[in-house]
């Protein structure tokens, strides 16, 4: 007998009341969800806490791409997430919602791709468009070659997400969108770099945060036990959000699985020659750790409090 992990069994318990009807079509995203999916900028950052639907959003979003025709925007769409069971449980929610709209989809099938020494199983699922959904391990290479929209999900936890978006990046010359959506991993993380420098003006990815606070004020908790068949209430949910934030080692590892503040000292390695050359000549140098709450404020707030 196959047992679920608790997270598999919440997804399978979503799909099962999305496909019954058991929700008002208006109503099957959250305003968060909604928010990201109507944001059509051609590169989107979404820094959230653990949990909270956007992979699910995409989903949603892939495959209505996937269903529509070339004249309608259609598209191919190429995820990359961390681990096998991430590509698994994201092309089964394509599928899902491919049956949703009813629009004519293949079951899903599997390819298999040469990664270096060894082969890699690839999920995919074939609309009647003639656009896919293909999820691919984080191999940068496999983007290569491809045109389509890329979705890197748990982009902080990528081996090398420099190399990833190398090879992802190029597809926006004709087109194609990126999408980057992952929790904290570190401030020090390339992923915390790209949200820091587009909220500068530095970059131009549209930054969305959601934060565990702002999911549970747009109905998250409410959707949990609608979906898990419990009775909502205040009380309930404040003891539940209580409850995870306790059931966490550390608070500064609570602030950054559910309120989207970066660690400091996320174990970045700097190479030895470039800390020599650092460290040359007579200049003094200052340095300040802030708390997380002052590194989650945007710059220009942290320019101002440290001039005071």
């Amino acid at each position: 007998m196959t047992i679920m992990s608790p997270d598999k069994q919440l997804t399978s318990q979503s799909a099962a009341a999305i496909l019954s009807g058991e929700f008002d079509k208006s109503q099957l995203l959250l305003p968060y969800q909604k928010r990201w999916i109507a944001d059509t900028s051609q590169l989107k950052i979404a820094e959230k806490s653990r949990r909270t639907g956007l992979t699910w959003a995409e989903a949603a979003d892939a495959a209505l791409n996937g269903s529509m025709s070339v004249e309608a925007g259609g598209c191919d769409t190429f995820y990359v997430g961390t681990t096998k069971d991430m590509a698994r449980e994201f092309i089964d929610a394509c599928a899902m919602w491919a049956k949703a709209y009813d629009r004519a989809a293949s079951d899903i099938g599997e390819e298999v791709l040469k990664d270096e020494d060894k082969d890699i199983l690839v999920y995919v699922i074939q609309f009647a468009s003639g656009y896919k959904i293909k999820a691919l391990s984080s191999n940068p290479s496999n983007l290569r070659g491809m045109q389509g929209n890329v979705i890197i999900d748990e982009a902080a936890f990528q081996g090398d997400l420099a190399a990833v978006l190398k090879a992802a990046l190029p597809l926006t010359m004709w087109g194609s969108n990126v999408r980057l959506i992952s929790t904290h991993n570190g401030i020090d993380n390339l992923f915390n770099t790209l949200i820091t420098d587009s909220r500068a003006g530095k970059k131009r990815y549209s930054v969305h945060r959601v934060d565990i606070e702002t999911a549970i004020a747009e109905g998250l908790y409410q959707r949990i036990c609608q979906v898990t068949k419990k009775d909502w209430s205040a009380e309930a949910e404040a003891e539940w959000l209580a409850n995870m934030l306790n059931d966490t080692a550390t608070e500064e590892d609570a602030r950054e699985e559910y309120y989207c503040e970066p660690k400091n000292g996320g174990g970045v390695y700097i190479p030895r020659s470039l800390r020599e050359r650092a460290a040359r000549g007579p200049t003094i140098v200052l340095r300040f750790t802030g708390t997380p709450a002052f590194n989650a404020m945007p710059e220009g707030q942290r320019r101002i409090d440290m001039q005071e």
